[in-house]
Order: C-alpha cells, then structure tokens, then sequence
C-alpha cells in the first residue's frame, strides 16, 4: 500500500485503477471514468457509512491543476485531482491507507 504522499502523487491511469481494483472490487478504470469511480464512493458509504463531499474549487480558474476535491469523514481522508475520478481515487486509497496502517498496528 502507497503511503499519503505516494498516494497523493499518483497520477490517473493502470497502476492507481490497479490499486482501486484491489482494494475496491470494481472493475473498468476508476481512476478515469465516473461510472467505476462512482461504484467505489457507494463501496465506501456503505462499509463504513462515510460522509462524502465533493466539490469543484475556484483553483480551475487560477490555473491549478486539480481543481477537484474529495473529502470523506469530514476532511479526514482528501484526495485531489484534475478530474472527479482521480480525487474520489486518492481520497478511498487515503481511507484504504488509514485502514491497512490500523490494521498492520494491531497485529
């Protein structure tokens, strides 16, 4: 499992949809289409009953590179990115993260 800084840095394409797959159980390319992307927030809300907020920041008119934004449980697990997809992504691997590190420290 990445870390949050790999996680952050990753960008769209097979090996963060490979993660996404074996962490998730979706199939396609979550990290580029809606659809798949979309299986993983539903994936999230019901095993773990997160709050989901999704936005389209002001960053897109200053020229950012990602100007969207995905906050799961109150902010605790972000991911950003230049589409929707991709910031769904890193957000579920920063939950997945959390998860494996609590996980790894109780054994």
């Amino acid at each position: 499992m990445p870390n949050h800084d790999e996680i952050l840095a990753m960008e769209a394409g097979p090996d963060l949809d490979a993660l996404i797959r074996q962490y998730f159980g979706v199939d396609g390319t979550p990290s580029t289409d809606i659809a798949p992307a979309w299986e993983v927030v539903e994936k999230l809300i019901a095993a773990d009953n997160l709050n989901l907020f999704i936005d389209f920041t002001e960053a897109r008119e200053r020229g950012d590179a990602a100007p969207w934004r995905c906050c799961l449980e109150a902010a605790t697990y972000v991911g950003e990115g230049s589409t929707a997809p991709l910031a769904i992504c890193k957000a579920a691997l920063m939950s997945a993260s959390c998860k494996h590190e609590e996980t790894k420290s109780m054994e």
